[in-house]
């Protein structure tokens, strides 16, 4: 059956109003066959308004068959409204049907045109087809409007549907607005349904919605959904692919795909929203979604949200979701989500958010991944990457991926990925700020980067105050801040800032990158700032690292902040300063390696079993081993830093490390060795800034202590075969506690360089073997008869007088005064006075010669007494600096036990042959006072 209904009039006079209803207040009932309905109305008024409507107030029902339903309303003239249905009802029954609304106008003034407004259309079940087009256009300073589908509902029934809605608006010289679903409902039911609906503005300013307080069901199958919002305008004018709507996909390997799209030239704003105060939901199964807003304006603000205050759901399955926002012109800015949730269930998801925003402004260009949101990507193997990109040529730049944020990978092997970069002249990037991150169980890996490039000021940051956790598993967290600039000021780079970090148990990698480079200012590089690391039980390999290059340099990989690795057999490797700090590994076999000249008050606890400890740079370190046989590696740097330790005027890192080279010329260039080129090695017992090792444990299966790096580099006449004897390695007592000391040039040469590398905290000397030096320098007998034959020599000497030695003069500040016996260890007078933990000479008596040496009588083989220098009374708040006995010229010839000398060099782990029983290892090595001493 066909039913044709023409409706039209036409005006070229002065008549204000023109109408024309094609079918008004009609019911019209067709066959069950193949029904044709073609249903037209126009209306044209040069001179005023122009009404046309298809269906008015009226009802076509055309039952069962494969119907073709077409409904149009044309409408010209000054001002105009058309309607392809108002107030009526389309039911086309069951069947392949293809219906087909259009409504168009053409104006100078007000000219909306409406798809359908205030009507219902059923398809019923069946391979439907929809199509509604609403075309506006105008030139006008009022409004030009176009609606697909207003306070309306449409269900196309079950059956693989295809429904197409578009809305354009055109207006030069006014306000264009477009909606494709405006306050309606579409429903497709079941089956594999497309639904694409466009609204298209462009005007003086603009609005475009393909979604307006609507909502869209499209049921369970394999759909696929599409909308999109475009506007270009001169002024305002904001294009959204769905506000305060409702999308649901249901079950099914579904597409969605939502595109806002808002371009201008104007000193106002130009806006794209994806979704804004909207909830999606693509139901179960493998979906695919992607949320696209993209903003231009090169005269003024360009804003482009992908997310905006709405909700994402695309529950269980295998789903990829795309989230994109780019903002480009003059001053913009760009969000994948904000204030927004994302929720992906469970399944193998890959989840990628990106930001982009580049600009030409003095204000702050700026790009986030997501801000004030949350999202979690539920159980097994995600994938989520999320990048944040802002470059402004005139001013600010601000990228940051996670801002205020919390993510969520739940259970499952995930792979996150957050980069935040930023160029311009002042910049800023965070990979995360103020947000938090939760990778829960599974083999975790996590990369979070931040990089700048500038002319000004431009910190780069990994994460700053957040938090990032994993539960148990092999976890990878990798962090890297990168800052690049040229500029007069300073160029920073931190990888972690105010943040908290725990890994779990597992065997976890946790690797950190800091670097910063400035041509002409300062470069400041941090590792770990005020922060805390935790990487838990089993066996983790953490490296730390921090680079600066500039003019001024400064780098640390560690600064007021704390790393434990738990239980386990870790690596740990620190390169670059750290200050103020603690690294805490639990039991363990440990390898710890610790870099940085300038690294300052380090606490380290290496727990139970055998570990390893290389220090290569730094002062006052504190070692807590634990039980074990633990190993101290000490290296050339090491040395380097406890010389360097005394220039405190230094002005930059980079003067630092030439004076500190010259210092170190000054004590071991092997051809030229004077004493006025030793007065900044020469400081006597120097404590305060060795190494502290708390807990030594002497003897067999003890701990061990290398030296052989120092040794190498410094060692000025070096024998390997007397290194004890000749005086470039001692120990001496200071107290309960044992110091090892390293002379650059030994006892025997005119000048004083005794250093002290270690204090062993509650150790006597004459505790220490040959088990607790791991050397393949130091000769194992040399070592031994050393000790042996100094014991020997202390025991039987007759020390007539104190010793006064120029080199123990101090400058006198704040002088305290302290009363001892006569130490033959420390040669410490009884009326030696200690001036700011420095020994003083003792004053000539007025009767005797200035150069003869007086002496005090000890019969020989008397036993030792001594009275430790005790700090707490003698008020001191710096440890005493004390000298080693000298050989006295004096002294009865001491005879030893021959011992068997050995060629052999010194093995930590075997014991020496030349000597047995109890005295084994037990003697103290004194080193020889300058010939000006004596």
């Amino acid at each position: 059956m066909n039913f044709i209904a023409r409706a039209f009039k036409r005006n070229v006079g002065t008549q204000p109003s023109v109408s024309s209803v094609a079918i008004d207040a009609q019911n019209v009932v067709t066959s069950n066959s193949n029904d044709r309905v073609d249903i037209r109305a126009g209306a044209f008024n040069r001179g005023g308004y122009a009404e046309a409507t298809g269906l008015n107030d009226s009802t076509v029902s055309t039952l069962d068959g494969n119907d073709s339903v077409r409904i149009q309303a044309d409408a010209r003239g000054l001002s105009t409204n058309a309607w392809a249905m108002r107030n009526s009802t389309l039911n086309v029954g069951n069947g392949d049907d293809n219906v087909e609304l259009r409504a168009t106008t053409r104006a100078g003034a007000f000219d909306p045109a409406y798809g359908a407004e205030d009507s219902t259309i059923n398809l019923g079940n069946g391979r439907d087809t929809l199509r509604i087009n609403a075309n506006a256009r105008g030139n006008t300073t009022g409004t030009i409007a176009a609606y697909g589908t207003v306070n309306s509902q449409t269900n196309t029934g079950s059956g693989d549907d295809r429904v197409e809605i578009f809305a354009s608006a055109v207006n030069r010289s006014g306000y264009a607005e477009a909606v494709g679903l405006d306050s309606s409902t579409l429903e497709t039911e079941n089956g594999n349904d497309i639904v694409r609906i466009q609204a298209n503005a462009r005007g003086l300013s603009t609005n475009a919605w393909a979604m307006r307080n609507s909502t869209l069901n499209v049921g369970n199958g394999d759909d696929t959904v599409e909308l999109r919002a475009t506007t270009r305008a001169g002024a305002f004018d904001p294009a959204y692919g769905a506000l305060n709507s409702s999308l649901r996909l249901e079950n099914g390997e579904d597409s969605l795909r939502i595109f806002a799209k808002a371009g201008g030239n104007t000193t106002d704003t130009i806006a794209a929203f994806g979704t804004l105060n909207a909830q999606t939901n693509t139901g179960a199964d493998n979906d695919r979604v992607e949320i696209r807003s993209t903003a231009t304006n090169s005269r003024g603000i360009a804003d482009a949200v992908a997310i905006d205050n709405s909700l994402l759901e695309t529950e269980s399955g295998d789903d990829l979701i795309r989230v994109s926002a780019g903002a480009f012109g003059k001053d913009t800015q760009a969000a994948g989500l904000r204030d927004s949730e994302a929720n992906t269930g469970s399944g193998r998801d890959n989840l990628n958010i990106n930001a982009e925003a580049r600009g030409n402004s003095t204000d702050t260009v700026g790009a986030f991944g997501t801000v004030n949101s949350r999202t979690n990507t539920g159980a097994d193997k995600d994938r989520i990457d999320i990048r944040a990109t802002a470059s402004n040529r005139g001013g600010t730049a601000e990228a940051v991926g996670l801002d205020a944020s919390d993510l969520a990978t739940g259970g499952g092997d995930d792979q996150v990925r957050i980069q935040a970069n930023a160029s311009g002249q002042y910049t800023y990037a965070w990979a995360l700020r103020n947000s938090s991150l939760d990778a829960g169980s599974g083999n975790n890996v996590i990369d979070l980067r931040a990089s700048t490039l500038a002319f000004g000021v431009d910190p780069a940051f990994a994460i700053d105050n957040s938090s990032i956790t994993a539960d148990a598993d092999q976890d990878v967290l990798r962090m890297s801040a990168n800052a690049r600039g040229n500029t007069t000021g300073t160029i920073a780079a931190y990888s972690a800032l105010n943040s908290q970090i725990d890994l779990g148990a597992g065997d976890n990698t946790f690797e950190i990158d800091a670097k910063a480079f400035n041509r002409r200012g300062t470069a400041l590089a941090l590792g770990l700032d005020a922060s805390t690391a935790t990487t838990g039980s089993d066996d983790d390999l953490i490296r730390i690292r921090a680079t600066a290059n500039g003019r001024n340099s400064m780098a640390w990989a560690m600064r007021n902040s704390s790393l434990d690795a738990g239980a386990g057999d870790n690596t740990i490797e620190i390169e670059g300063n750290v200050l103020q700090s603690r690294i805490q590994t639990g039991d363990g076999f440990d390898t710890i390696r610790i870099s940085g000249l300038e690294t300052d008050q380090l606490q380290i606890d290496s727990g139970a079993n055998d570990d390893v400890l290389k220090v290569d740079g730094g002062t006052r370190i504190s070692y807590v081993s634990g039980e074990g046989s633990d190993q101290l590696q000490l290296t050339r740097n090491y040395f380097a830093s406890l010389l360097q330790a005394d220039n405190n005027d230094l002005e930059s890192n980079e003067d630092a490390a030439l004076k500190a080279e010259a210092a170190i010329a000054q004590v071991v260039e092997p051809n030229v060795i004077e004493s006025a080129q030793l007065e900044d090695a020469v400081s006597g017992l120097n404590l305060r800034d060795a190494l502290k090792f708390e807990d030594f444990t002497t003897g067999i299966n003890g701990d061990s202590v290398n030296v052989d790096d120092i040794l190498r580099r410094y060692g000025v006449g070096l024998k390997g075969q007397s290194i004890f004897t000749d005086g470039f390695l001692s120990f001496q007592q200071n107290g309960n506690d044992s110091v090892l000391f390293f002379d650059a040039d030994g006892a025997s040469q005119e000048a004083q360089g005794n250093t002290a590398l270690v204090v062993f905290k509650g150790v006597q000397t004459s505790a220490f073997s040959s088990n607790n030096l791991d050397s393949v320098l130091i000769n194992q007998d040399d070592f031994l008869l050393n000790q042996q034959q100094q014991s020997e020599d202390v025991s039987g000497s007759e020390v007539e007088t104190p010793i006064e030695s120029p080199v123990l003069q101090a400058t006198l500040d704040d002088q305290l005064a302290v009363d001892t016996n006569v130490d033959p260890v420390t040669g410490i007078g009884a009326d030696q006075t200690v001036v700011n933990g420095m020994v003083q000479p003792l004053p000539m008596p007025a009767a005797t010669p200035a150069n003869e040496a007086t002496t005090m009588a000890m019969e020989a083989n008397q036993p030792l007494t001594s009275t430790a220098l005790d700090l707490a009374t003698a008020g001191l708040e710096a440890p005493v600096t004390i000298s080693a006995l000298p050989e006295l010229d004096a002294s009865p010839a001491v005879s030893t036990t021959p011992v068997e000398a050995s060629a052999e060099n010194f093995n930590s782990v075997s014991a020496s042959p030349s000597i047995a029983g109890p005295d084994r290892g037990s003697a103290l090595v004194i080193a020889a006072a300058p010939a000006d001493v004596v």
